[in-house]
């Protein structure tokens, strides 16, 4: 089976999309007159799986920013040496920020076509978040 060529164009037509945004809106709305104690719960979700996500996708940056921390400003370096060593913390971030540049990814084909494993690879390069 021949699949289409990355990235897909849109088939849905953005009336759909309007319809969706509109249910769900009523629905949120419901939620707010009906049960509006139930608000804190759906915050608390959406805030602490929202913020696990972001950093998942930054943590590089999280990691190479906190390094230029400790290396640059003198106020986190005492900070930090109150509570551990500074080169123990430095090897720490440094082995870890190796270590996710480095992580291998696992691809699954049907067949061992390069072709194919390599558009998969463009296609990935060019539109994924988390590389």
């Amino acid at each position: 089976m021949k699949r289409p060529t990355l990235p897909r164009t849109i088939n849905t037509h953005p009336m759909m999309f309007v319809l969706g945004l509109i249910l769900v809106a009523t629905a949120f709305t419901a939620v707010v007159l009906l049960h509006p104690d139930m608000l804190t719960y759906f915050y608390m979700y959406y805030g602490i799986t929202t913020f696990m996500v972001m950093t998942t996708f930054a943590r590089v940056t999280i990691f190479s920013t906190f390094l230029r921390l400790v290396s640059k400003n003198r106020l986190v370096r005492r900070t930090l040496k109150l509570f551990i060593k500074m080169d123990v913390a430095q090897k720490w971030v440094k082995s870890k920020l190796d270590l996710l540049r480095s992580q291998g990814v696992v691809y699954y084909t049907k067949n061992a076509s390069l072709s194919q494993i390599n558009r998969a690879l463009q296609y990935i390069e060019e539109n994924e978040e988390a590389r």
